[in-house]
């Protein structure tokens, strides 16, 4: 009797000690997790400063606007083998919350991979694939069915290099309220880019 006590005792002192064994290497593997978040590098895409017609080049019948995005690295690391793809499209407004990315990588034009030091940014160019129509001029003007999305998808990995990470960003063109007057007497409509409803995610 003794010794089954004994065995019993023990076998429960075993148990104490892989639990205890099991919450400290959780603990540690938290505390890893955090300390790897606290410095692993974060891209983020931004639209040019607000101002009239927030960047873009001219926006008229025939004409392929272009517009300059900044990703930024807001990270206390540097972002590693960062490659991005960008660009204007015109879409119906709202966009579908269920619809696949709007843009996907092509091997033969995506930029080779860059570093991004913390801190650090570079810029990104956004182009529409084929000039606007009238039609189409009219409604992203004036906030229309269709709209003047800009679109860029980065992938990076950062210090650790555990796993690729992507970084999505979506907005449109729209009026943001503002009306200046031009020296000639003009009304000057001011715009700005928010975000859309979906494509604006990081992971």
């Amino acid at each position: 009797m003794v010794s089954g006590g004994g065995l019993l005792i023990s076998m429960v002192g075993l148990g104490f000690i892989w639990q205890s064994l099991k919450h400290t290497t959780i603990a540690i593997s938290n505390d890893r997790e955090i300390g790897e978040a606290q410095v692993r590098a974060y891209l983020s895409v931004n639209p040019p400063e607000t101002h009239e017609r927030s960047g873009l080049t001219e926006i008229g019948p025939g004409k392929t606007p272009t517009l300059i995005l900044k990703i930024s690295n807001t990270g206390q690391s540097p972002a590693y083998d960062m490659k991005y793809v960008a660009a204007l499209m015109v879409e119906e407004f709202p966009l579908p919350s269920n619809q696949g990315d709007l843009l996907a990588p092509d091997p033969a034009s995506i930029q080779q991979g860059s570093t991004i030091a913390a801190q650090g940014h570079i810029r990104a160019d956004a182009k529409l694939d084929s000039p606007l129509s009238a039609d189409q001029v009219q409604s992203i003007m004036n906030d229309g069915k269709d709209r003047l999305f800009a679109v860029c998808i980065v992938t990076y990995f950062d210090v650790f290099k555990k796993i690729q990470r992507k970084t999505k960003f979506c907005a449109y063109l729209t009026k943001n309220g503002q009306i200046s007057i031009a020296p000639n007497g003009n009304r000057i409509i001011g715009y700005e880019w928010a975000l859309a409803n979906v494509h604006n995610d990081a992971k």
